[in-house]
């Protein structure tokens, strides 16, 4: 596909993209909802990106205090 051909559609484009970056987005956090629940945690906690710089491309879910079930 050429250029020229995909310039017209850029808004549509950009708009699909930030929309399937909030679906994954919320599909992850999901993710993490269950498994807090499964395991019971409780306590302040910190989700970090990933950095793939330092081989961890994944996040992170820190617990900083745990209360045990």
């Amino acid at each position: 596909m050429k250029v020229h051909s995909l310039l017209p559609q850029r808004d549509t484009l950009l708009q699909r993209a930030r929309l399937a970056n909030v679906a994954f987005t919320h599909h992850r956090l999901a993710d993490f909802g269950v498994r807090i629940s499964r395991d019971r945690l409780q306590g302040a906690d910190t989700l970090s990106l990933g950095d793939p710089g330092n081989d961890r491309p994944w996040p992170v879910l820190h617990f900083l205090e745990t209360t045990p079930p």
